[in-house]
């Protein structure tokens, strides 16, 4: 599993020997991420919520969304201050985070592009 060994190492650097990343430069990128990534799950979420999902199915999108976003902010910090172990899970929540922002684009522009389904309202049979 090279990538989660590059992984690691991007954060922890134990073979430059430099002893991981800044504090202040982790709390710099913690900083940009709670103010960007917060914003796009807002504005995506809201933009799914109004798809033709099931809610069950929407709800598990959004949680799972919410999930990985919490640990790619997070992770950094545990990989640099509690154990490296924890590098395989970056690669996962961003595969989950990346996953579920597709869905959040591609489900709602599917809805809109689609044509509506025939209505038994008489009133909307005309149109």
């Amino acid at each position: 599993m090279w990538l989660a060994e590059r992984e690691i190492e991007y954060y922890r650097q134990e073979e430059l020997g430099l002893g991981g990343k800044p504090f202040l430069e982790l709390l710099e990128t913690t900083h940009f991420h709670l103010f960007t990534m917060p914003v796009m799950f807002l504005i995506l979420g809201h933009i799914f919520f109004l798809s033709s999902l099931g809610d069950g199915t929407k709800m598990t999108i959004i949680l799972i969304s919410f999930g990985a976003m919490v640990a790619e902010i997070a992770l950094p910090w545990l990989i640099v201050y509690h154990s490296g172990a924890w590098g395989p899970v970056k690669h996962v929540s961003r595969l989950a985070l990346f996953s579920s922002y597709l869905v959040f684009i591609v489900v709602p522009i599917k809805d809109m592009w689609s044509p509506a389904p025939p209505s038994d309202d008489p009133l909307l049979r005309g149109i």
